[in-house]
């Protein structure tokens, strides 16, 4: 797990060039990072921020060349591991169209609402291109 303000400056380019090709938000300077790499080419990298008790899972990206191979969800599993490590009682995420994929590990509808304020006024909730974008809670509680 690397702060992404902490890459080498070939990782970052390639996290960010994964990100663009993907149509993401660049990771924030204070985004935890977690990432797959084939050789020394990074393939995969989803993100995290912790704002108090509350978790922001973002930028889950995998080359398209390389999915449906299993590395989106090791690395969803791998971030929200961190995630419990950190003892956050939730985690939130904006998506596009990834709803049933993280359906998949518990994550349910939320209206954004109901985003805890430390959240909403993230750089993620705040952006442009995530208005439309549906939003997702997952209890970590439970």
């Amino acid at each position: 797990m690397t702060r992404f303000g902490d890459l080498t400056r070939t990782e970052r380019e390639q996290v960010e060039a994964l990100l663009r090709d993907c149509h993401l938000l660049p990771a924030g300077r204070d985004t935890e990072l977690l990432f797959v790499r084939d050789g020394p080419r990074v393939i995969g990298c989803v993100g995290f921020e912790v704002y108090g008790p509350h978790g922001l899972l973002r930028s889950l990206a995998v080359d398209p060349c390389r999915r449906r191979s299993g590395h989106g969800r090791g690395l969803i599993r791998a971030a929200l591991a961190a995630l419990s490590a950190c003892n956050v009682d939730d985690v939130w995420l904006l998506t596009h169209d990834c709803g049933p994929l993280f359906a998949e590990f518990g994550f349910e509808p939320s209206p954004r609402e109901h985003v805890p304020r430390q959240l909403a006024t993230s750089a993620e909730f705040v952006a442009d291109e995530c208005r439309r974008a549906s939003c997702m809670r997952l209890s970590m509680t439970a």
